[in-house]
């Protein structure tokens, strides 16, 4: 079980949707080799399991890697801009077992995070994001905007849809 749940966070796979905002598979997996490290299973560490460590592990390594990757994580959802920053508010880890005894009980984990962004018309950019792990198929399953000041890509598509829709109606 121990080997199942490290195996399944360190093979994240991303396929054809967009990335953890930020976070590349290599990446997603540095962040679990981090958190998680092999050399854990079966020591001491490993049994002294605190699951507010998991959390303040996951919290910290990915505040890493959303900082070093902060355009990447803006450009997935916003069409013109730069980032700024990135702040990661909370990581919430959810458990099979009440109390967890071990990282084998991860079923998996939310992360809450904004960007703080610049662009041709708003100045003062944000948009706050929330994105899910399950730790069952190994993946981030849900990636929501759940607040921003700017225009998303998904806004444009949906602009052109329409215009091409008018148009085709219209002949």
């Amino acid at each position: 079980m121990k080997t199942r749940i490290i195996a399944i966070i360190t093979i994240i796979a991303f396929s054809a949707q967009p990335s953890f905002a930020g976070i590349s598979s290599a990446l997603a997996k540095k962040i679990a080799l981090w958190a998680f490290g092999s050399a854990a299973v079966g020591t001491a560490a490993y049994l002294a399991f605190k699951p507010a460590d998991v959390e303040a592990k996951l919290k910290s390594r990915i505040q890493e890697n959303l900082d070093a990757e902060k355009q990447k994580a803006f450009d997935q959802i916003h069409p013109i801009g730069t980032a700024k920053s990135i702040k990661v508010h909370a990581v919430e880890c959810f458990w099979n077992t009440k109390p967890p005894k071990s990282i084998n009980d991860l079923e998996g984990f939310i992360v809450r995070y904004t960007i703080y962004w610049e662009g041709p018309i708003q100045k003062d950019g944000y948009t706050k994001l929330m994105a899910a792990f399950d730790g069952e198929i190994g993946r981030f399953v849900k990636i929501d905007v759940l607040e921003t000041n700017g225009i998303q890509n998904k806004d444009i598509a949906n602009g052109a849809l329409a215009i091409l829709d008018a148009c085709l109606q219209a002949n």
